[in-house]
């Protein structure tokens, strides 16, 4: 997942925050549409943040790929798997 699938999902959740806030507050058409504007603009721009930070964290990789070290796979192989009878 890249900067801009993380872009427009911030987007389209400061969309949705703008829907819900026409529907609970009753302002005029000109204020609610530039209020739904910031909103979406300031949701992708967090969302955005959100993203740099975690490559930032794992060091310019990506971060939805897992960061922790490979479990070891042959001490697997000497476990037995069922009870002896």
């Amino acid at each position: 997942m890249g900067l801009k699938i993380w872009v427009v999902m911030g987007a389209l959740a400061g969309l949705v925050a703008g829907l819900l806030l026409d529907t609970v507050i009753p302002l005029p058409p000109l204020y609610m549409r530039l209020t739904q504007l910031a909103m979406i603009v300031f949701g992708a721009l967090i969302a955005g943040g959100v993203y740099e930070g975690a490559r930032v964290v794992t060091q310019g990789r990506e971060p939805s790929v897992s960061t922790d070290v490979p479990r070891r796979r042959w001490i697997a192989r000497f476990v037995p798997r069922r009870p002896r009878a």
